[in-house]
């Protein structure tokens, strides 16, 4: 008993639906939760993951045979917090912290 391509993709989609709709509550879920926390504790999360990020850059790497390039290592790290630095900023906007100390 053979499945047919049509029920195969009809299947495939059902479960690519089902996924992008707790996505996207997941999504909203931690946009609320969030958006419930007051500036100070989302200002200390937000130092608290950029410090994370700055350990990553200046670890040592393990002892592996092949431990690649520091510099592509440094260049990849610095990347990853100048984005995720602005989606931190952004949030904080959103949350309405820059209004509070712009002058």
């Amino acid at each position: 008993m053979a499945l047919d391509v049509m029920q195969i993709a009809a299947r495939f989609q059902q479960g690519w639906d089902q996924f992008r709709n707790d996505t996207q509550d997941l999504a909203r879920d931690v946009a609320v939760f969030l958006k419930s926390l007051p500036d100070e504790t989302m200002l200390l999360l937000g130092i608290m993951f950029i410090l994370g990020l700055f350990y990553l850059i200046v670890r040592q790497p393990s002892e592996v045979k092949h431990k690649g390039d520091m510099g592509r290592q440094f260049v990849y790290a610095l990347a990853i917090v100048l984005i995720f630095g602005f989606g931190i900023d952004w949030v904080m906007d959103y949350n309405g912290l820059s209004k509070v100390t712009r002058i």
